[in-house]
Formats: structure tokens, C-alpha cells, sequence
């Protein structure tokens, strides 16, 4: 931040994370994951889910969790979805082999340091595999977001302009 007006800073940060919902959404179209990312389909996955729930909750099985979504959460419950099936799609893409796997738990265990009580590695195997699951998806959506060409439609900045 050396040298940056902390309001750019944030602003950049914002779009960032704009940019790499919006990447994720139309990753997941293209995995066959989400038929349509658009607002107005987000809005109708929300109400049927708030149905669903209320129905449930009429009936003798409530589901568990919160008995209505707010958009917010309810979004991050989609993206949470979205992100851990593409996160899973990319196992043909990445060394899962058994070799691999217990590299990765050694790796780990010299990063934590000496211990007694580290789990075996038979315990912890599918956490490794999650782990570079993981680490192969935020570098394929960070490699999406530095691809990707942004934009700023002058309404933003006039938007951004009037809440300062």
C-alpha cells in the first residue's frame, strides 16, 4: 500500500473480488455447474431455496440451517458450491497419486516443525488431497483474474465519485 491513497486501495480490492466472483460464475457455466449466472436467475435459485425451506419447515423435516437466506448469504452458499465442485473437477488435472499425496503431508509436517503429536498420514490423506485440490483452484482463478480484461464503465466511476 506504500505510496496509495487507502480509498484506491479498497476500490481495487473490490473490483478484484467482483472480477473473480464474476470468473468463477461463468467457470462453473462452462463446467456445466450453473445454467445462468445472470442476476435475475440468482435472484429466482434464491426464492426457490427460501421456498424449499419454507416447505420443509411446514412439514415434519425442517432443514437444517438458517430457515430463509438474505441474499448475502445465500450467495456465499452458491459460490461456496461452486467453488468446491470446480475445486473437485480439477483432480484429473493435478498428481493425486499416493507418492504425491504423502510428499505433500511430509512437506507439511517439516512447515509445522517437530511434534509429537502430528496425525498419520493415513488420517490426514483426504485434507492433503483437498489441500492441493485447493492450491491447483486459487491458482487456476487467479490466472482468470490476471487474463481477464476489466472494463470500468463510466457509471462506476461517477457511482464511486458521488460516495466519497
Amino acid at each position: 500500500m506504500a505510496g496509495r491513497v487507502p480509498h484506491d486501495v479498497l476500490v481495487e480490492r473490490a473490483l478484484r473480488a467482483v472480477v473473480a466472483d464474476k470468473l468463477l460464475r461463468l467457470w462453473a457455466v462452462r463446467a456445466g455447474l450453473l445454467a445462468d449466472p445472470s442476476e435475475q436467475a440468482f435472484r429466482a435459485r434464491l426464492d426457490a431455496e427460501n421456498a424449499r425451506r419454507a416447505a420443509a419447515a411446514a412439514g415434519v423435516r425442517p432443514e437444517p440451517g438458517v430457515p430463509r437466506y438474505e441474499e448475502e448469504s445465500y450467495a456465499r452458499t452458491e459460490l461456496a458450491g461452486l467453488s468446491a465442485a470446480l475445486r473437485e473437477s480439477l483432480a484429473d488435472r493435478v498428481d493425486l497419486s499416493d507418492a504425491r499425496l504423502r510428499a505433500r503431508h511430509g512437506e507439511l509436517l517439516a512447515a509445522a516443525g517437530p511434534s509429537n503429536d502430528a496425525p498419520p498420514f493415513e488420517q490426514v490423506r483426504d485434507q492433503v488431497r483437498g489441500e492441493l485440490l485447493a492450491g491447483a483452484f486459487d491458482r487456476e482463478l487467479a490466472d482468470r483474474v490476471a487474463a481477464a480484461r476489466v472494463e470500468p464503465l463510466p457509471v462506476a466511476a461517477v457511482v464511486v465519485r458521488q460516495a466519497e
